[in-house]
């Protein structure tokens, strides 16, 4: 299962990085070693996703692409903080000080460093894959993202505004030469996942690995900092994100 993984939605408030979190997990889980990317540099999360206090961040993915730290540095090995048996995870993360944030937009990064970061977690790490939580939209950060990774997952809700950005986003990962797939998230849970997934592939024309239907469970696990994939796997949400795991592994 060697893959750079880019998660995508063309608009926020998708849940792509609780998804990111807990499919991180799922995989991990599964005996996989496993490294995860906070690329969202303008508008990062996924540490809360993974119970991590800011206090606890001593350096980001954004003072190493500014060459002020070195990679070991930003490496945060979540193994045993989350009791995994088998795989292992370790978690990169962006910076949430509103001061980053703005130096990042307004003055960009070295982005030979990310390839570099994306290569030397592999080796260094022994990585089997690589996820990478990009920001939502077409930024000059997911264009990075999806030319660096060999595969795109797209999440998109059932959304005429959603749909036409993720039709706009599969022709720009075509034009990468990337695999890419799909992933419904919020789906209306009156409506069958097996209809929603066959009307969604058959407008993209892309195979959807999961369809994960709006849940308030998994709106209080986000308040919560819970995840699902680790402490309720029977869940109906976590079913879906393993099943999405073994789709991936299988790919």
């Amino acid at each position: 299962m060697r893959r750079r993984i880019a998660i995508h939605s063309f608009r926020g408030g998708t849940g792509k990085s609780t998804l990111v979190a807990n499919l991180s997990i799922a995989l991990a889980k599964m005996g996989f070693s496993i490294g995860t990317i906070d690329l969202d540099l303008a508008a990062p999360g996924l540490h809360h996703c993974f119970g991590i206090e800011e206090s606890e961040i001593k350096h980001t993915l954004n003072e190493f692409l500014w060459g002020s730290c070195s990679l070991s540095d930003v490496i945060i090995d979540l193994t045993d903080r989350l009791n995994l048996e088998k795989g292992k995870l370790y978690f990169i993360p962006a910076s949430a000080s509103p001061q980053d944030i703005l130096k990042v937009l307004k003055e960009g990064y070295e982005v030979a460093l990310f390839s570099e970061a994306m290569f030397r977690l592999r080796s260094e790490l022994g990585l089997d894959s690589i996820i990478i939580d990009t920001h939502p939209g077409l930024s000059e950060d997911t264009l990075l993202a999806i030319a660096a990774c060999d595969t795109s997952i797209l999440l998109t809700r059932v959304d005429r505004q959603d749909f036409e950005g993720t039709a706009i986003t599969l022709e720009i990962t075509k034009r990468f030469g990337r695999e890419s797939f799909l992933i419904v998230t919020m789906a209306p849970p009156r409506i069958s996942p097996e209809i929603i997934k066959a009307e969604v592939e058959r407008v993209f024309g892309r195979p959807v690995l999961g369809v994960v239907p709006f849940n308030e469970d998994v709106l209080e696990a986000s308040r919560t900092r819970e995840l699902f994939a680790l402490t309720r796997p029977d869940h109906s949400f976590s079913k879906v994100i393993y099943n999405i795991a073994n789709q991936i592994v299988g790919l």
